[in-house]
């Protein structure tokens, strides 16, 4: 389980956003990083038998294994700095051995670590051991990790095969490969005291500082002994948007940087199908994490990041990014709770919390104020709070505003907006992408977006601007409803891969079918990562609301499900919908799904598609279908 995250981390720094306590921490760290002492042999010598190894009791085979491992990179759920988390389980509360010889390996692998905290919880018989630390090398920390569960294994089980010496070296072998020289940590503690990220590149380079305003430096120089000539004053960080959320990040990522990029702006934007550098796709597949943020801040072709952040990413390397100038959450809902060690909404919101902690005190938050999960972060910042709502009558809104907060509102008409010191309003029929405001959801990304560029700074003409041409399309925003029409049917092609995408998607579309006056088709599936009342909840869902249900399922979704459980999952809800069984077909895949539901198209129908796995192909299909006489 997640525990309750504080509104500031422990006392390793209070934040990740540059501020002195922070810095100060980091430069003590290094510090001690290098000139501890490095214990490049063990004492003594030969193999050291599981008697020699810390004793848990002779008497008892005590079951001891590892239930969660993580090198944390960057500012996570735990502390603002990269850290180690091991979970580990036990038939009794081992806590004590467990801690002391964490800090035993460290010593003689020669790695500092700090701020070392334990959680004992009873389970299973049991007790759940979760320790994390706070270290500049987290790889090593793994490892490190790993060997103390297998010390203590062997020392339980009297394994006198075990050899601690070949796991020390090992780890120790890693440590010399991975820990900078004395010259490169000169270089990191200078960049610190202006106040500068420092970031390796995948090509062994550093960047100091950040995007088109960083230095590339290549460390090769100083192992030839050649002096470093950074040009340190005229080094800077680029302005970087974090959004995170359940839903919604996508497309309020891609407005984000659609407004900079008409702006003159030359924009790298991450989001869950790729990294984009200035307009050009330069990754496929789902980059909202660390690896995403890292490619995107050390591109000197990059003039502002924005950045989906997503939970996984979050939780299994941390932030890829020291702080944000500006930090969005769109929405929190029951949305992959059992994963990670996330259990309730709850704890996801504290999740996406992080963003907000890592959001500098003189940027701007940016929160949905018609969610109370979102809206209760609002005490988790140092930065001003920018509220939006689709609620014009929203009190926390009013009151923000009454206390000379900033907001960004609809009022169905018009989306209106006071905030960063600017004052005006747009036009929903002036926005392609909210469907003159049918499109809820869509409002309410644009409002976000809308917060956010007003957090950059940006004037309403230029948001305006970019708003006017942002299309619902495969050119700006594919695979988020995207809208094909063929004489007087429409399909709707989306995402929605959870119950608050699919209830937004079936809104849509009943907008569109009142319009129309035809049937509302299905097309259905999704993926297995969501627990079966989930799955069952969007198949009756979309059974109440459509004629016609088209169910299907892809192999490389079913994410550890057995195949053709999904499409039962969705049956069993759509049977709760009373749904008549000749109102429910069902397909092997995606694709022959949409065939099905082209070919049953007639009239004004409106038909919706949930689509994954094969998206590219159906866009090219539906660009087809809506061509054809």
């Amino acid at each position: 389980m997640i525990p309750p995250l504080p509104r500031r981390w422990p006392p390793c720094g209070n934040r990740c956003s540059g501020s002195s306590a922070h810095k100060s921490w980091a430069l003590h760290l290094l510090a001690a990083w290098r000139f501890a002492p490095k214990h490049d042999a063990p004492s003594g010598s030969g193999t050291i038998k599981a008697a020699s190894q810390p004793q848990l009791g002779k008497d008892r085979c005590m079951p001891l294994h590892i239930r969660d491992l993580r090198g944390l990179e960057g500012p996570n759920i735990y502390y603002p700095v990269p850290a180690v988390k091991l979970q580990v389980w036990a038939d009794r509360d081992i806590s004590r051995p467990l801690s002391d010889a964490i800090k035993q390996w460290a010593q003689q692998v020669g790695v500092v670590i700090g701020a070392l905290q334990q959680e004992v919880q009873p389970q299973d018989g049991g007790y759940l051991v979760t320790t994390t630390w706070t270290t500049p090398l987290p790889n090593i920390g793994e490892r490190i990790a790993e060997a103390v569960v297998a010390d203590l294994q062997a020392a339980e089980s009297g394994d006198e095969e075990y050899s601690h010496d070949d796991a020390l070296f090992a780890a120790i072998g890693e440590r010399k490969r991975a820990e900078p020289s004395l010259a490169q940590l000169q270089l990191y503690a200078e960049a610190r005291a202006r106040d500068l990220p420092m970031m390796p590149r995948g090509d062994g380079k550093l960047v100091f500082g950040s995007g088109s305003a960083g230095y590339v430096f290549d460390p090769a120089t100083l192992s030839l002994g050649m002096p470093a000539e950074i040009p340190w004053d005229s080094i800077g960080a680029i302005p970087v948007v974090a959004i995170t959320g359940t839903n919604g990040k996508t497309t309020t990522t891609r407005l984000i940087a659609h407004i900079l990029s008409t702006s003159g702006r030359r924009v790298g934007h991450t989001d869950t199908d790729g990294i984009v550098i200035n307009g050009q796709q330069v990754e496929q597949g789902d980059w909202a994490g660390w690896g995403g943020a890292r490619r995107v801040l050390t591109d000197p072709d990059v003039d502002v990041a924005v950045l989906e952040t997503s939970r996984g990413g979050i939780l299994r390397r941390g932030l890829g990014f020291s702080s944000c100038n500006v930090g969005v959450i769109t929405n929190i809902s029951a949305d992959h709770l059992g994963e990670l060690g996330v259990e309730t909404p709850e704890q996801m919101a504290e999740v996406k919390g992080i963003v907000v902690l890592a959001t500098e005190a003189d940027g701007y938050v940016v929160l949905n104020a018609d969610d109370p999960l979102v809206l209760a972060l609002r005490q988790w910042s140092s930065a001003p709070l920018i509220l939006f709502s689709r609620d014009p009558g929203n009190p926390a809104v009013a009151q923000h505003l009454e206390q000379g907060g900033g907001a960004v509102w609809s009022d169905g008409e018009a989306i209106k907006l006071k905030a960063a010191g600017q004052q005006g309003q747009i036009a929903l029929a002036d926005m392609p992408i909210t469907f003159g405001g049918a499109a809820f959801h869509n409002v309410e990304n644009v409002l976000a977006a809308i917060g956010a560029c007003l957090g950059l700074g940006l004037d309403l003409a230029t948001i305006e601007a970019g708003l006017r041409t942002f299309t619902p399309d495969a050119t700006h925003n594919a695979n988020r409803l995207n809208v094909f029409r063929r004489v007087n049917m429409s399909v709707v092609f989306d995402y929605a891969h959870n119950v608050a995408g699919i209830q937004a998607l079936i809104r849509f579309g009943q907008a569109l079918q009142r319009q129309q006056g035809g049937r509302l088709l299905f097309v259905l599936g999704g993926p297995g990562d969501r627990s079966d009342n989930q799955i069952r909840a969007m198949g009756q869902l979309a059974g109440e609301a459509a004629d016609l249900l088209l169910l299907h399922e892809e192999e490389r979704y079913l994410r550890g499900r057995q195949l053709g459980e999904i499409t039962r999952l969705y049956q069993q809800g759509a049977a709760a919908a009373q749904v008549a069984d000749n109102r429910i077909l069902c397909f092997p895949d995606e694709l022959a799904a949409l065939e099905a539901g082209l070919a049953e198209l007639q009239g004004a129908d409106v038909m919706l598609v949930a689509a994954h796995a094969e998206r590219e192909t159906m866009l090219q299909r539906l660009e087809q279908w809506s061509r054809e006489e």
